[in-house]
């Protein structure tokens, strides 16, 4: 690792957080003090941290999507999934008679069948 030290020749620049010109002592130095680094540094970890995050998300969101197309009955929730619509809207379109559905057990059983006869229409 090749170290730079400091250099007698002033280098001005502009802070690439706060935007304040300053004296830099290396051609490599990219913010006004060592408070505007480690604020940068955070900013950097936080913004890794919650694009790591987005992404096990719609990881998980297309591998249950990817799970429910392989069904020919489906749960309440499953079926919310695949319409993009919350559960409590999918037992609303049971209720009215839009969407067929069976109970077995505790359960509610929706045909698929009967969600894609909703779109042909």
């Amino acid at each position: 690792m090749v170290q730079m030290t400091a250099s007698k020749i002033p280098y001005p620049k502009i802070c690439a957080l706060c935007k304040k010109e300053f004296i830099a002592r290396k051609a490599t130095t990219r913010f006004c003090s060592h408070r505007c680094g480690s604020r940068a540094y955070k900013m950097n970890m936080r913004n890794e941290k919650a694009e790591t995050v987005l992404q096990d998300t719609i990881k998980v969101l297309t591998s249950d999507i990817e799970k429910i197309n392989a069904k020919s009955f489906l749960s309440v929730i499953e079926a919310s999934l695949l319409l993009g619509i919350s559960r409590w809207s999918v037992n609303r379109l049971i209720k009215k008679g839009t969407i067929n559905s069976r109970k077995l057990g505790g359960r509610r059983i929706i045909i698929r069948e009967s969600i894609q006869q909703i779109f042909n229409k």
